[in-house]
């Protein structure tokens, strides 16, 4: 025996300050990511302008601008926003009901102004489905609303934009007092924490809304309705266009930190990678943005040339696997965006929808249009689902089929 080393190949995944920065970006709202951009140009002395290629855009614009930027910028209300989203969502028609039954009583942060005793008094709706009405309305975009507190309010769009997530949902249920009063140290040992693991949680916190209703009119002033995507079709085939997001093209300027030290050459390394972020992330946000605008035409195409009443089913699984991004990434790119299509304007999480209602919808579809000559099994359409981006095995299958009454391919076939 004697001692040696070894080189291993290890894969690791590095957060690094400018994926940081990128990710913040991909997720920002059009007029968020303008002002944060315009900030930086500011405050960041490594990010500028590129003046050049600026003053050529500005003169390759034609004089009058193109229809999609001359929609009426008009402040909608929070009941109007999410009145818009379950006008279109795919769930029991009692529920829907119920959610919109409580939209008056949302109040300016979004929350319910009333206990559910006190609105069964008042609504033709029991205390169970006036719940499930709420339950509904906390996963409509801004996700949080009809909480009764911001505690609920944050626990319910963690479960939304990090499901799974145990230590954020113990974070917000055992150790909120803690939080609120600042005690780090006894929060850390209360939910059996490291100082790193505890920074980590409250990061991911943060990403969250404490009043997901401000911002809209009547409250702290309208922003209006911008649409981050437009959608056309020639014939059956969809064009996609990006909405100019008030962004100018950027560079990170080249600056020789050589000689610098200390902390004067750490601060200037982090605003060099916060830069390198922000260019970054512009530029990912408006790659993905094209590609999920193209991949919603496609799918919702019938829906959004008025051939279908309401848009299929769609879960945010087959459009992380397409755009080759994590499910979070998706939450975070279709939050707080629209979509303006020959149908309307949508918020996109609007065009999202539970996946068990999805696959039983799209197995439905698939049955209707068979040939009733020779109707397909149920591995058959297992197969289909999963070329439509839905991996669903063939038993699963079978119990959606006899919940819905359908019976089996033997007894749907008809002969001729």
């Amino acid at each position: 025996m004697k001692p040696h080393l070894i080189i291993t190949p290890r894969p690791e995944l590095r957060v690094t300050p400018a994926l940081i920065q990128a990710m913040e970006v991909v997720g920002l709202p059009q007029i968020e990511l303008a002002a944060r951009v315009w900030q930086m140009l500011e405050e960041n002395p490594f990010l500028e302008i590129e003046e050049e290629r600026w003053r050529q855009e500005m003169e390759d614009r034609e004089e009058e601008s193109p229809w999609w930027e001359r929609l009426e910028d008009r402040g909608e209300t929070l009941q109007e926003h999410l009145e818009a989203q379950l006008a279109v969502i795919e769930a029991p028609g009692k529920t829907v009901e119920a959610a919109r039954a409580l939209l008056p009583y949302l109040d300016a942060r979004g929350f319910l102004a009333r206990p559910l005793e006190e609105l069964g008094a008042l609504l033709p709706f029991s205390r169970e489905e006036l719940e499930e009405g709420r339950r509904l309305l906390a996963t409509l975009d801004p996700l949080g609303c009809g909480a009764f507190d911001v505690r609920e309010s944050l626990l319910l769009q963690a479960r939304q934009r990090f499901p799974g997530d145990g230590e954020l949902e113990d974070l917000l249920k055992r150790g909120w007092d803690l939080l609120l009063k600042g005690m780090r140290g006894r929060l850390a040992t209360r939910l059996r924490l490291s100082p790193e693991e505890l920074d980590g949680l409250v990061g991911r916190l943060k990403e969250l809304t404490p009043y997901p209703g401000a911002g809209f009119a009547g409250t702290e002033g309208p922003p209006g309705v911008r649409p981050d995507l437009f959608i056309e079709y020639v014939g059956d085939e969809p064009v996609v266009y990006l909405a100019r997001d008030g962004v100018p093209p950027l560079r990170v300027v080249r600056m020789a930190l050589k000689g610098v030290k200390g902390e004067s050459a750490q601060y200037l390394m982090m605003e060099r990678a916060k830069a390198l972020g922000v260019v970054r992330g512009v530029e990912l946000r408006r790659r993905y943005l094209r590609r999920l605008g193209l991949f919603l035409a496609r799918i919702h195409r019938d829906y959004f040339l008025g051939k279908r009443d309401s848009p299929l089913p769609l879960t945010v699984a087959p459009v992380a696997e397409t755009l080759g991004v994590s499910q979070t990434t998706v939450n975070r790119l279709v939050t707080g965006k629209y979509l303006h299509s020959p149908r309307g304007t949508f918020p996109i999480r609007a065009l999202f929808q539970g996946e068990r209602l999805g696959v039983k919808e799209l197995i439905k579809g698939l049955i209707e249009r068979e040939d009733p000559a020779r109707p397909m099994g149920d591995e058959e359409i297992a197969g289909r689902l999963e070329e439509m981006g839905y991996k669903v095995a063939r038993r699963t299958v079978a119990k959606y089929r006899e919940e819905m009454g359908i019976p089996s391919s033997r007894k749907r076939r008809k002969r001729k």
